[in-house]
């Protein structure tokens, strides 16, 4: 089995090194396109891959697709390989916000096999949480074959194309609010008195902990914060100070704007 990459920035990258490091696929059956052939060759050589001077050539080659480019950059790049892919058995994997299903399908014909996926950072360690929406005409195998490379990055989950956009402002989004919330902690610490590394590396040691208590005992959030809160206590004062500054609502707000930002994308 082939994987070609249209575009290989850092996503495509830490896919690549993901699949490679995991032995899903060999460097021999990797192939990717850049900008220009020069550069092509050499992020190639820098992963240990072989790549192609045009994106068609690249089509002509893989079984699977991945397109890794800019989404403002798709349309071309769906007009330059929609005679390799129409009538064909390849398997087009697009990791770009704002195209739906049947938008890129316009480019490439109804027949074309398209699978959505967002996948999120984590997946430079592994750890990614990847979204996967399928068009109606895979197999049970070929469904199977996708959710198994990308499981070797991570966690999926199989959704509706309808409740694409919402994992995406959770999953793909989440990594750069919780950044917001581990940087807001640890400043806050500075302004009453530690030392800016010191306050990351505790903020980091108790969030990641918490997570893992959280699953680990299959808590609810507000199971946890009912257990950390004791009556008349510290915490329970700084939950109520957040409640009272619209923490939730403000997660409320982000979520909502993602999503509108990704709707109206889809339309262009």
């Amino acid at each position: 089995m082939q994987i070609g990459f249209i575009g290989a920035g850092n996503m495509s990258t830490a896919i690549i090194k993901g699949l490679i490091d995991s032995r899903f696929t060999s460097p021999e059956q990797v192939t990717l396109t850049k900008s220009t052939a020069e550069r092509s060759k050499a992020q190639a050589d820098q992963l240990g891959v072989a790549f192609s001077s045009n994106n068609t050539e690249l089509v002509q080659q893989a079984d699977i697709i991945i397109l890794g480019v800019k989404p403002q950059k798709l349309p071309d790049v769906l007009n330059e390989i929609a005679s390799e892919i129409k009538d064909s058995k390849k398997i087009v994997v697009s990791i770009a916000a704002g195209f739906n299903i049947t938008k890129i399908q316009s480019f490439l014909g109804d027949e074309a096999k398209i699978v959505r996926v967002m996948p999120n950072m984590n997946i430079a360690i592994r750890r990614s949480v990847s979204g996967l929406s399928f068009s109606d005409n895979f197999s049970v195998e070929e469904k199977q074959l996708v959710s198994e490379l990308f499981e070797q990055l991570g966690v999926t989950y199989e959704l509706a194309e309808k409740d694409f956009v919402t994992f995406t402002a959770i999953a793909g989004c989440s990594p750069a609010f919780t950044a917001m919330y581990i940087d807001g902690l640890t400043r806050a610490a500075v302004k009453n008195g530690l030392p800016y590394e010191l306050a990351q590396a505790i903020t980091l040691e108790a969030v990641s902990g918490t997570l893992e208590l959280m699953k680990d005992k299959t808590l609810s959030s507000w199971d946890l914060i009912n257990q950390v809160s004791s009556p008349g206590g510290t915490t329970i004062e700084g939950v109520a100070s957040l409640e009272n500054d619209g923490f939730i609502p403000s997660l409320f707000h982000a979520v909502d704007a993602t999503i509108k930002k990704d709707q109206e994308m889809s339309k262009e």
